[in-house]
């Protein structure tokens, strides 16, 4: 390092410094060392913002698995209130039940609708999200059985019809109800183990 100095220092410009780096070997250890360093730094990095990116999308997807669990528990309140209203008689209640049912669905819509839009940018997402997409789709098929149906079961109990007239009428729309239910939750198994 003395001979780089003394030699920098005497000829005083910069040509006599490059020759002196050259000559004194510290230019070639410098660029070996750079030239190993670029590489690793940009691998950490790359890791990094792999790393960060499927944290972002693991969250996002916690999120969504939160959100399609309340609408489960949404679902699960409408099968309670149909089973009071054979109970009980009480229409009111049912139709109040169905009607907060209706306004929870469409809020949990609106946070979901962000989350979606996050995940589908995300480079990281390719592989789960065709998966989140038919989760969606047969989420809002399950919620549109499940009303019609239960709007099924309150007008004919309005109507005082007989109970195996409103099994009747029910009977399909229940099976579809049953396999989407199903559908649905093994979306959320698989969605939940990747």
């Amino acid at each position: 390092m003395d001979k780089l100095q003394v030699k920098g220092l005497n000829h005083g410009g910069i040509e006599s410094a490059k020759q002196a780096l050259n000559e004194s070997g510290v230019f070639l250890e410098l660029k070996n060392a750079l030239n190993l360093w670029r590489p690793l730094t940009f691998c950490r990095l790359t890791s990094t913002i792999y790393f960060i990116l499927f944290v972002q999308v693991q969250s996002i997807i916690q999120q969504i698995q939160a959100i399609f669990n309340q609408c489960l528990a949404a679902h699960d309140k409408l099968e309670t209130s149909l089973h009071e209203l054979s109970r009980s008689g009480d229409v009111k209640s049912c139709k109040v039940a169905r009607k907060t049912a209706d306004a929870q669905f469409k809020e949990l819509a609106k946070e979901l609708k962000p989350l979606l839009t996050s995940l589908q940018s995300s480079s990281q997402s390719y592989q789960i999200w065709p998966k989140v997409e038919e989760l969606v789709a047969k989420e809002r098929e399950l919620q549109d059985k499940l009303m019609t149906r239960h709007s099924t079961v309150v007008d004919s109990f309005e109507k005082k019809l007989r109970g195996q007239d409103v099994e009747n009428r029910i009977a399909a729309q229940q099976q579809k109800v049953a396999a989407l239910r199903q559908e649905v939750e093994s979306l959320l198994e698989y969605i939940s183990e990747i």
